[in-house]
């Protein structure tokens, strides 16, 4: 069975970034030694990038893990109340980081919308490590002993480019 998603140009009812979001949900205690319920993994892509799409989809396929493709919001085709809302209109962005910072906040958005206390959002040109879903499992465990909300950003967030023959 086809285990991903689109999520393409549906967003859940949009508020503005000054709305205020509802209560998260109450916390389950993380099972001391059992399996985590799945988190939800939600990929950022660009529709036009189909070598991305195949490389996100076998690697995540590697792990049997369940995922969601983020689209939408294309250059040329943005949501215009994203864009008053959310995008500098001096125009000093390019057009592709407008369209990925987007498909961000459709993807929190939905997060929201769902009530999901914890989820994992990637980008389609990420690269897995042979362990990743054992360190996944271990920083979910951790985070469960924080209070909520937990966000975790993995990954160095530093805009490196992954070339295509990478992916």
């Amino acid at each position: 069975a086809d285990a991903t998603r689109d999520i393409e140009g549906q967003r859940p009812e949009f508020r503005p970034k000054r709305a205020p979001l509802p209560a998260m949900i109450q916390p389950e205690a993380a099972p001391a030694a059992g399996v985590l319920p799945p988190i939800p993994i939600y990929v950022i892509h660009a529709s036009f990038m189909t070598e991305r799409r195949a490389s996100i989809t076998e690697q995540l396929g590697r792990f049997a893990l369940p995922f969601e493709f983020v689209s939408g919001n294309e250059p040329g085709a943005f949501d215009p109340e994203l864009v008053q809302t959310y995008i500098d209109q001096s125009g000093r962005q390019p057009v592709g980081v407008r369209s990925c910072f987007l498909k961000h906040v459709t993807t929190f958005e939905t997060i929201r919308m769902r009530r999901q206390e914890e989820a994992l959002i990637l980008e389609d040109d990420v690269l897995l490590e042979p362990d990743f879903a054992e360190r996944l499992d271990a920083v979910r465990r951790e985070a469960h002993g924080l209070p909520p909300p937990r966000p975790l950003q993995l990954g160095a967030a530093n805009n490196r480019y992954t070339p295509p023959h990478l992916l």
